[in-house]
């Protein structure tokens, strides 16, 4: 189907040559194809904004610990809970980023990063939907009696879904064939791949 042919490059980069992509007839063309310099680029900003994540929840997450040591009951909330654990999901998402970067897709790290960073990605993101969930039923429906803390159920319920929101992606790669060829197949980085 498709055919990668290479041309040296000069710099000892991640991508030390330029890959062009012919395709045959039949196929799609790729809509998202782009140089050695724009992908360098792609990386760069991909590094630059993990380190921003990172760097913010390290500050939000040593504001918490203060608050945990010095005003406890200040700290002690149902959605700031949720908050918290959706930051340190978020942390270790972009922890992984920044590994998958360099990368080879035939390790076992690559396909547990393609597993775990989705899991981490919907999991954060069921979180901070479980806080709008709580605050709804807490002011709108006046719901203020559980049968245990509020976060021992809204936490699992965000696990499970995001669980069963990649199950399929867990037990089958069944990409149709003329969505793969939206992307440059880079066959030794995990990054570009996930």
């Amino acid at each position: 189907m498709t055919r990668l042919k290479e041309n040296s490059g000069g710099d000892d980069s991640i991508l030390t040559s330029t890959i062009t992509m012919t395709w045959a007839v039949s196929a799609t063309n790729p809509q998202f194809t782009f140089s050695n310099h724009q992908y360098r680029k792609l990386e760069e900003v991909t590094i630059i904004c993990a380190c921003f994540s990172i760097c913010a929840a390290f500050l939000v997450l040593s504001m918490y610990c203060y608050l945990l040591k010095y005003h406890p009951t200040d700290a002690n909330r149902v959605s700031l809970h949720c908050v918290i654990f959706s930051i340190i999901l978020s942390t270790l998402s972009q922890a992984l980023n920044l590994a998958a970067l360099r990368s080879d897709i035939e390790i076992g790290f690559c396909h547990a990063f393609r597993v775990m960073d989705n899991l981490f990605t919907l999991t954060s993101s069921c979180l901070l939907a479980m806080v709008g969930v709580y605050l709804l039923l807490l002011f709108h429906f006046d719901i203020h009696s559980w049968p245990c803390r509020p976060e021992f159920i809204l936490m699992p319920i965000a696990i499970v879904y995001a669980f069963f929101g990649n199950i399929r992606s867990y037990l089958f790669d069944d990409t149709p064939d003329e969505f793969r060829a939206i992307y440059l197949e880079i066959p030794h980085l995990c990054w570009y791949n996930q």
